[in-house]
């Protein structure tokens, strides 16, 4: 299929557009089968589609507000142990 695979038989930009384009189940047979066992291929295709879920993107902190309400519960809910536990305990 010229133009939509290089010289290794991996998909182009052209040929990834192409089965993107497709409806369900009616993309170009040649291009599904080289997709369905190229890895590479696989996962050039899911980086096109994922946009701003890619692996590849740095997390961001959570805010701080955030991070001091959690340690803030599990501050209170050690305490709330350590009482329960000398009450019950002894």
């Amino acid at each position: 299929m010229g133009g939509l695979t290089d010289a290794r038989g991996c998909l182009t930009d052209a040929g990834l557009s192409a089965v993107e384009r497709a409806p369900i189940g009616s993309a170009p047979g040649a291009l599904t089968g080289h997709l369905a066992a190229c890895a590479r291929c696989q996962d050039r295709l899911l980086l096109r589609g994922v946009g701003a879920l890619s692996p590849r993107r740095p997390r961001t902190r959570p805010p701080a507000w955030r991070i001091v309400l959690v340690l803030a519960m599990a501050l209170l809910l050690a305490v709330v142990a350590l009482i329960a536990a000398r009450s019950f305990g002894g």
